[in-house]
C-alpha cells in the first residue's frame, strides 16, 4: 500500500489528506483520483458559509453593498435654529412692527403653537430670525404658517429639501475687480458678478471649538483623578477666523471669503497685515463697483448650541453639524428665505384673549 497522495485545498492552500473536506477551513476537496474527474484540472468551488472564492472560481466574487450617500451637516445635527432633520421647522422672521401690536400677537403665538407669553414677548422682540417650534409634519406646519401670517406674524417654514440647495457655499479664493464687475476665482473656475448682482453681504466670527489634551479618568480606591493622554499639538490650535458670504440675487449657493486663506492681491497698495482689516477693504471694494449693497453682522446675536443642551433623540444627529460654520450657513441662509417672503402680511387685528382664534 503506497503513500496517500496529499490534496492542496484550493481556499486556504494547506496540505490534506484524501477527505471530502479541508481539516482547516471546511471547504470542499478535488477528488484525489484524477481518473474520478476525467482527467480534468482540478476545479476550484467557493467556501461555504459565505467567503469570498478562490481565484478561478466559475462563482461570482460577492460585492460590496454602496456606501450611503453622505449627508449634508446643513442637514444634520442641532443648530441654533432646531433640529436640521426635523420634518418641518417654523422659524420667525423678525419685523420691528411686531412692538406695537404685541399683547395681541404673543397670544396668537399661544393659540397656534402653544407659545407661553413670557416666550412669546422674548421672540417677537429679537431681530435676528428664531426658531418657533418642530413640527412632525409638514402640511400642518404649512397650516399654521398661513394662520400665523393671516393674524401679523410672518414665517419661514424650513424642510429638508428646502435646505438642500444652501447647502454647499462656493468658495472663492482671489478675485480681480474691475470697473463695473468682479471677476472671482471659485476652485479654478471663474464667477463674474456684474453691478446689482449682490443683494447682500453677511460677516461672521467663527470661533472653533478649543482643542484639548485627551485625557481619561483612572478611578483609586480613595478618589478618581484624570491622567492625560496625548498633549495638544501645536497643530491643533485653531483660531478664530471671519467669514463673508456673497449673497446673489439669483438664489443659492453662496460664494463665500474665508478671511485668512484669501488672495488679496487685487487690494493692492491697501492691502494690510490684517486679514480682518482687508476683508472690511474688499467688502468696500466691492460696494463700490457692485452697488451699495447692506451688510449684516448679527451672526454674533444668534444663540449657539452650548454642550449643556439636551442631546437629541436621534442617534444620527448625534455629535453631527454642530460647528460654528454650519451654523453661519443656516443663518444666512434664513436671511435669504426671509428675503423672499417680504411679501407684505395684513395687520393683525385687536382682540381679547377670550375671543375665538
Amino acid at each position: 500500500m503506497g503513500t496517500p497522495r496529499l490534496i492542496s485545498c484550493p481556499s486556504c492552500q494547506r496540505p490534506n489528506g484524501p477527505r471530502p473536506r479541508c481539516l482547516y477551513c471546511g471547504a470542499p476537496l478535488p477528488s484525489a483520483d484524477p481518473e474520478a474527474s476525467g482527467g480534468a484540472p482540478e476545479a476550484e468551488t467557493r467556501r461555504e458559509g459565505g467567503g469570498a472564492p478562490s481565484p478561478g472560481s466559475p462563482f461570482p466574487a460577492p460585492q460590496a453593498p454602496p456606501p450611503p450617500p453622505a449627508v449634508p451637516d446643513l442637514l444634520r445635527g442641532l443648530g441654533p435654529f432646531g433640529r436640521r432633520r426635523a420634518a418641518a421647522r417654523l422659524v420667525l422672521v423678525p419685523d420691528p412692527a411686531y412692538g406695537r401690536s404685541l399683547p395681541w400677537l404673543k397670544v396668537r403665538l399661544f393659540e397656534t403653537l402653544g407659545i407661553d407669553a413670557y416666550t412669546a414677548t422674548l421672540l417677537l422682540q429679537r431681530d435676528v430670525p428664531c426658531l418657533l417650534r418642530e413640527v412632525a409634519d409638514a402640511a400642518d406646519a404649512r397650516a399654521r404658517a398661513e394662520r400665523l401670517a393671516e393674524r401679523g406674524i410672518r414665517t419661514v417654514l424650513l424642510t429638508p429639501e428646502g435646505v438642500a440647495p444652501y447647502a454647499s457655499p462656493r468658495g472663492v479664493d482671489s478675485c480681480r475687480i474691475g470697473l463695473h464687475r468682479v471677476l472671482l476665482d471659485s476652485g479654478g473656475q471663474p464667477v463674474e458678478v456684474s453691478a446689482g448682482a449682490v443683494s447682500r453681504v453677511v460677516l461672521g466670527e467663527i470661533r472653533p471649538p478649543p482643542a484639548g489634551p485627551q485625557t481619561r479618568e483612572v478611578k483609586g480606591p480613595l478618589f478618581t483623578r484624570s491622567t492625560q493622554i496625548e498633549p495638544r499639538a501645536f497643530a491643533d490650535i485653531q483660531t478664530p477666523y471671519w467669514l463673508a458670504d456673497l449673497h446673489i440675487a439669483g438664489g443659492p449657493p453662496f460664494l463665500r471669503i474665508r478671511a485668512d486663506s484669501f488672495d488679496y492681491g487685487c487690494l493692492g497698495p491697501e492691502r494690510g497685515i490684517s486679514a480682518w482689516h482687508n476683508l472690511n477693504v474688499l467688502v468696500a471694494r466691492l460696494q463700490a463697483v457692485l452697488g451699495d449693497f447692506p451688510i449684516d453682522k448679527s451672526f454674533r446675536k444668534v444663540a449657539q448650541v452650548s454642550p449643556e443642551r439636551p442631546p437629541p433623540t436621534d442617534e444620527a444627529d448625534a455629535g453631527a453639524g454642530r460647528g460654528e460654520e454650519v451654523a453661519f450657513t443656516e443663518y444666512g441662509m434664513l436671511l435669504d428665505l426671509c428675503a423672499r417672503s417680504a411679501a407684505p402680511v395684513p395687520a393683525p387685528t385687536p382682540s381679547l384673549p377670550g375671543d375665538a382664534p
